[in-house]
């Protein structure tokens, strides 16, 4: 996995802390991670499930954790967690998919697994097109090996059309802006920090005044980024709509201008997957 996370962008952020001893999972569907260990307190990320972390903390039912995929910080139950028991060999590539109890799609779902959740998974288990993992069986076209870069991320975004916007959420459930450039460059082996200020620093490289935004291009606001489709239009999870939609670039402009005073486009910065 292309790594885009670096020493000096850990060190230059509050929310970020490096990580040293990554030996505990996610062992839900998903859970919001918190700014403090409190339910009230505001979401600052989510965690997928089989998503690596470190331990940090314990204080009474909560876990302060650090992200092992993208080095956030913060609070979750102490019972959304445990220790690793496999390596992720897989990761979930639909939009959504289900756990089942046994290798037949009548038999009882367990749990519902988002994109980009990582799954350990013997190869050689395959039975009725399914896949057994240490707890269930998974649709084997619903999962990618992890090391298997998938070769276009937009194409990956428009399948989450639809989905429910959701500050701090990561999953189908409910997603935010930068998490929708997040979670399509994990299906693509890319290792990319999780806010939008980040993303802007980290990845790709910025558009010369003389080039025109394309399709796969990244566009990048005050506190909002989305995936060019074209010229003109913005694949991105949006409150305005409070989902992710395709709306006119010029559109989304004269949205942040009636949200803020700062200049409401800071460019746009294309990637090379290869690098």
């Amino acid at each position: 996995m292309i790594n885009h996370i670096t020493d000096a962008l850990i060190e230059a952020s509050n929310s970020l802390k490096p990580v040293s001893n990554v030996t505990y999972q996610c062992v839900v569907s998903s859970c919001l991670i918190k700014s403090a260990p409190d339910t009230a307190s505001e979401t600052v990320s989510e965690l997928l499930f089989g998503e690596s972390l470190e331990l940090v903390l314990r204080s009474n039912d909560w876990a302060q954790i650090i992200s092992g995929f993208d080095n956030y910080v913060g609070w979750v139950p102490i019972t959304a967690i445990a220790d690793i028991q496999d390596a992720s060999t897989h990761i979930v590539s639909t939009p959504l998919t289900h756990l089942y109890e046994r290798p037949d799609l009548k038999s009882r779902p367990l749990i519902q697994l988002s994109m980009g959740s990582e799954l350990s998974i013997d190869v050689t288990t395959a039975e009725n097109r399914f896949l057994k993992t240490s707890t269930g069986w998974v649709f084997n076209e619903h999962l990618s090996l992890i090391t298997d870069a998938a070769p276009d991320p937009v194409a990956i975004a428009e399948r989450l059309i639809g989905t429910p916007y959701l500050w701090g959420g990561r999953s189908y459930t409910g997603l935010d802006c930068s998490a929708l450039i997040q979670i399509p460059l994990k299906i693509c082996c890319h290792r990319v920090p999780r806010d939008s200020s980040m993303q802007f620093k980290a990845l790709g490289r910025a558009l010369a005044e003389d080039e025109k935004p394309q399709y796969g291009d990244i566009a990048f606001f005050p506190g909002h980024v989305g995936w060019m489709m074209d010229g003109e239009h913005v694949l991105h999870a949006n409150a305005t709509h409070m989902a992710v939609t395709i709306d006119p670039l010029s559109y989304v402009i004269k949205w942040v201008v009636a949200e803020t005073d700062k200049d409401p486009f800071l460019g746009f910065r294309r990637l090379n997957l290869e690098q």
